[in-house]
């Protein structure tokens, strides 16, 4: 599948997707709006029931990789495809959470589209734009300052916690799911596939 029509695909999926997340009985998100269930912390159960969506739809090569050395983060791999799509929980570094923007309406502050598609090989590429955005925005963003201690680290500094973040070089197969997250994953992956 070419990048554009994964990202299409992607962007077909994240209400579904982002829905799924959010009334899941078993992740008690019922009080945070749908659209920043992929603005949270959700990598590894939002990659997995992707995993199983791809896999069921002829892409039996879908693998979720984490990071074994830079921030704790999963992704999806496709063939030479990378797809993140939680990538905008980590405006959090500089004080943007779904509490702050939902309280400020600075929800146009976070990165678009909320799936990210790139090629393996972009990976650093990935993480120079999305540390620029970050850069560009991160004054707008109140908060207490001791609390999002890199929200005044320089470009450079930060451009180096995301590249070791998105460095697919430190990403090594998810080997193990324990049965309640496989429940939940599978739960949602219906969800996708019945879109």
């Amino acid at each position: 599948m070419l990048h554009h029509q994964l990202q299409a695909e992607m962007n077909r999926l994240t209400p579904v997707l982002e829905h799924a997340i959010q009334t899941n009985r078993d992740m008690f998100n019922n009080c945070v709006d749908s659209d920043f269930m992929l603005r949270m912390p959700h990598c590894g159960i939002a990659s997995r029931a992707l995993q199983l969506y791809m896999q069921e739809k002829s892409h039996p090569s879908a693998r979720v990789i984490e990071n074994t050395r830079g921030l704790d983060h999963a992704v999806l791999a496709v063939d030479d495809m990378i797809i993140d799509p939680t990538y905008g929980q980590f405006m959090e570094r500089v004080g943007l959470n779904h509490k702050v923007a939902a309280d400020h309406d600075l929800s146009h502050l976070y990165p678009n589209p909320k799936i990210a598609v790139f090629a393996r090989d972009d990976h650093a590429a990935f993480a120079d734009t999305f540390t620029n955005h970050l850069v560009s925005v991160r004054s707008q963003i109140p908060g207490l300052q001791h609390n999002y201690p890199q929200k005044h680290l320089p470009p450079e500094r930060l451009r180096m916690l995301f590249r070791a973040t998105w460095n697919i070089d430190y990403y090594i197969l998810r080997s193990y799911n324990p049965p309640h997250f496989e429940r939940i994953t599978t739960r949602i992956a219906e969800q996708l596939l019945a879109a």
